[in-house]
């Protein structure tokens, strides 16, 4: 569980907490936070020095490995604190369970379990600079309401070119593959695998 303040999201700007500049965990990987140029605001790069030294913030399959690196990442990007906001769109109320200066954190259920349409998730992303998501399943048509609201929070985090982490029980590649849609899912593995990209992490 993640540490609560009473900090308001008012005047938020997103800044790490600390001067991190290398942090090593399991695996060989290593987290490097590096300060932008411009003022209040922090970047991520989550280098992953694995066999394919392929660079990555999604973390597959669910383990309590990639876990831990979620909360790695949400700790130092946070200071392991943060408050429940709540952001009212079109009067309705978003619950965003774990927030802090423009950092937020989801269970996949509980993002894209309510009925949310295009409208909230472009919402939700304005409200944020990086965003990470639990414990995304694997997707099939028995989760096809789901499926569909990730491909749109993932079409509104792509366009808004915010910093987008998660866990995943498979690749993007593998994570949906049979029922209707999955054709189509192709396009969101292709944009979940650009947002691993250096340039995307690394983009001011």
């Amino acid at each position: 569980s993640f540490a609560e303040s009473q900090h308001t999201p008012e005047g938020q700007n997103f800044s790490g907490s600390g001067d991190v500049n290398q942090i090593d965990f399991r695996n060989g990987s290593v987290l490097k936070f590096l300060p932008s140029p411009q003022p209040g605001l922090f970047l991520v790069n989550l280098l992953l020095r694995g066999s394919s030294g392929f660079l990555s913030a999604y973390f597959s399959p669910l383990n309590l490995e990639n876990r831990d690196c979620m909360d790695l990442i949400w700790s130092n990007l946070t200071g392991n604190s943060s408050h429940e906001f709540t952001l009212t769109f079109k009067g309705r109320e978003i619950r965003f369970p774990f927030y802090k200066d423009g950092v937020a954190r989801f269970d996949f259920f509980e993002i894209c379990g309510q009925m949310l349409g295009p409208g909230d998730y472009l919402a939700i992303i304005d409200a944020v600079r990086v965003l990470m998501i639990d414990n995304i399943p694997q997707l099939s048509r028995s989760n096809f309401n789901e499926a569909k609201r990730f491909v749109t929070l993932i079409d509104a985090a792509y366009e808004s070119k915010i910093r987008f982490i998660c866990s995943a029980a498979a690749e993007p590649e593998m994570l949906y593959t049979e029922g209707e849609g999955s054709f189509e899912f192709g396009r969101t593995a292709s944009r979940l695998r650009e947002m691993q990209s250096k340039t995307w992490l690394s983009a001011s």
